[in-house]
């Protein structure tokens, strides 16, 4: 199940939306501070989130599923949007160096599908980047916005989900810890709860949000340490000790 393409942009337009998109976009900043020369592409409703990338990357381009609907982005510019059927990146393999889901994996009605198409269409250490609903945090909870929409996830769910899809995933994070209430007053300390929230319930943000990397022999070459069983080499007994 997918929002309506018009039920978002009215909801990034609000000023609850419009926090939403500064504090993620922050988020995304941080973990993806350089994409110079990178082919970027968005999957979902990822337009609040790409603009930052215009100017930096070499090719930008927002995908949106036939579920959902698509409007024209930018609006001073030719448009970098393309409509694609559900759970389908029409990419060539190997084409993309960044691809962000943001509204995109958790509206998915065959999610490993999805996954195997981003392991497809990126390149050989590409990354993925995933923003979906916190399945302990309140928003999931509130089906009139965005990130009520569609399946929640926990971190190790969506850890475990993108790790079975051949990608190498970093250790999730969690975010947006205002709570989804339109008021003045609840925005006005928007700020405090995103800076203090974390220090008494980390785990309860609106959002997991995870990023993997595509390496081909991840799961040879980057095993850790502590899965690896352990063997048993006896040490050889001094001459002389035996009776």
């Amino acid at each position: 199940m997918r929002m309506d393409v018009a039920d978002l942009h009215r909801f990034y337009e609000s000023p609850l939306g419009k926090h939403v998109q500064k504090y993620l976009t922050k988020r995304i900043a941080e973990l993806w501070p350089d994409a110079v020369g990178d082919c970027v592409v968005g999957y979902g409703y990822t337009i609040p989130y790409l603009n930052q990338f215009l100017l930096r990357a070499e090719r930008v381009i927002s995908l949106m599923p036939a579920s959902q609907g698509a409007v024209f982005w930018p609006g001073n510019e030719k448009n970098k949007v393309a409509l694609t059927e559900d759970n389908i990146i029409p990419l060539l393999d190997q084409s993309v160096n960044r691809l962000l889901f943001v509204h995109g994996l958790e509206g998915s009605e065959d999610t490993r599908l999805l996954l195997r198409e981003a392991w497809r269409v990126l390149v050989d250490g590409g990354r993925l980047l995933i923003v979906v609903p916190n399945r302990r945090g309140l928003w999931a909870r509130f089906p009139r916005f965005p990130f009520g929409i569609g399946q929640p996830y926990s971190g190790y769910q969506l850890y475990t989900l993108i790790e079975e899809s051949l990608f190498t995933p970093f250790k999730p994070s969690y975010g947006l810890y205002l709570p989804p209430v339109e008021s003045s007053l609840n925005l006005r300390f928007a700020e405090t709860w995103e800076r203090l929230a974390p220090l008494w319930c980390k785990k309860m943000g609106g959002v997991v949000i995870t990023e993997a990397k595509k390496l081909v022999l991840s799961r040879i070459l980057e095993r850790p340490r502590g899965w690896r069983s352990r063997i048993f080499v006896p040490a050889p007994m001094p001459l002389g000790s035996g009776k």
